[in-house]
């Protein structure tokens, strides 16, 4: 699929295109992504996707023509893409950029709402786990400072939760009973 998902584009870098093998891999994982060359000065790929409302992409693209843009912008307004990730110019293809792809992105779960109430229920469980722990540490704190008052004030500690095993006196031994 390299006429698909590669768009060489300006490329005043001269970067080689990905080995095909990885843009059929990249096609199978998402056919929207698009992998370009940078027209910026660090060379660099620019991994982006198709928009998918094309039509009011390329018409904002013509209200902002005549705006100073960036070089990646503008390349990327003209092909009716947007950046999902940079890539360094001696990147290694292979499948742990997919993987990292699948972690990162937001429209494979469905939309951009969809991501964030997925953030929001890690960020939730994450708070909640944290609270848990601090309440605990807390009840032990408290537990551990009363015994300590009521140690060092002579009361008697709380028999419910012995902190050393109970001793107890072995019995004096009987005197045999006289057999009659």
């Amino acid at each position: 699929m390299r006429g698909v998902n590669w768009i060489p584009d300006e490329n005043p870098h001269s970067l080689e295109p990905p080995p095909s093998w990885f843009l059929d891999e990249l096609w199978t994982f998402d056919s929207q992504l698009v992998i370009m060359p940078t027209c910026d000065r660090v060379p660099i790929y620019r991994l982006t996707r198709r928009t998918k409302n094309t039509a009011g992409f390329k018409f904002m693209a013509t209200l902002l023509k005549g705006l100073p843009m960036a070089p990646d912008t503008r390349m990327m307004a003209r092909h009716a893409t947007v950046p999902v990730a940079s890539l360094p110019h001696d990147v290694t293809w292979g499948p742990r950029i997919l993987f990292e792809l699948a972690e990162r992105d937001t429209w494979r779960v469905g939309s951009g709402e969809k991501a964030a109430d997925i953030l929001d229920a890690q960020d939730k469980a994450r708070k909640e786990a944290i609270d848990r722990k601090i309440d605990d540490e807390l009840t032990q704190r408290v537990e551990a400072s009363y015994d300590s008052y009521r140690y060092r004030t002579g009361q008697r500690l709380s028999l419910t939760r012995p902190s050393a095993p109970i001793r107890t006196l072995p019995s004096a031994p009987s005197e045999p009973k006289a057999v009659s």
